[in-house]
C-alpha cells in the first residue's frame, strides 16, 4: 500500500522538525530514526503514546493470532518443541511444518 503524497509530505515535515529540535545540525532523517521520530510526533501532535495501548493486546494472544494467521495464509502448522532450552521466560521454540 502506498501512502498518499500529502500524508508523506506532512509526516516528513513533522519528523524533520522533530529531528531539528533534537539535533539542530541534522540535514536528513535516516531510516533507523524514522520510527523513533514518528513516535515523538504522535506523542506531541496527537497526544498519543503507543505504549498506552499495550494492556489491550496481551503478548501471548497477539503471538498466537500471528501464528494462526500465518498458518492459514501459508498452509503450515506450528508445534512447540518440548526438549529445547529456552533463552527467555517468554520465548518459545516452534517448529514449522
Amino acid at each position: 500500500m502506498t501512502l498518499p503524497a500529502p500524508y508523506l509530505n506532512a509526516s516528513s515535515k513533522c519528523s524533520s522538525s522533530k529531528k531539528q529540535k533534537t539535533d539542530p545540525s541534522a540535514k536528513e532523517i535516516w531510516d533507523y530514526e524514522r520510527a523513533y521520530l514518528s513516535e515523538l510526533v504522535r506523542r506531541t501532535k496527537y497526544d498519543f503514546d503507543s505504549q498506552s495501548v499495550r494492556p489491550y493486546f496481551p503478548f501471548m494472544e497477539v503471538k498466537q493470532g500471528i501464528l494462526d494467521t500465518a498458518a492459514d495464509l501459508f498452509h503450515v502448522s506450528f508445534q512447540q518443541e518440548q526438549n529445547v532450552s529456552l533463552l527467555g521466560s517468554r520465548r518459545r521454540n516452534l517448529d514449522r511444518h
